[in-house]
């Protein structure tokens, strides 16, 4: 659980670096597969909601974010 904490932690400053330096993509290469990793975690825990939401946001920074 702690490493899912830390990995969200992580990923929120991977996306505030990346809105801060001018859409550089390059701020966000690792944030997905932490994220996957709390995705996993969550699912190993029993807690299927919060998995979804974090291969949610995993969607959203490939889709929307390194793809545009």
């Amino acid at each position: 659980m702690q490493e899912a904490i830390a990995n969200t932690g992580r990923v929120k400053e991977a996306i505030v670096a990346f809105v801060e330096s001018g859409w550089e993509h390059s701020r966000l290469a690792g944030a997905p597969v932490q994220m996957d990793e709390v995705a996993g975690a969550m699912r190993m825990l029993s807690a299927p909601r919060i998995a979804e939401l974090a291969q949610g946001v995993v969607c959203f920074i490939c889709y929307e974010l390194l793809q545009d």
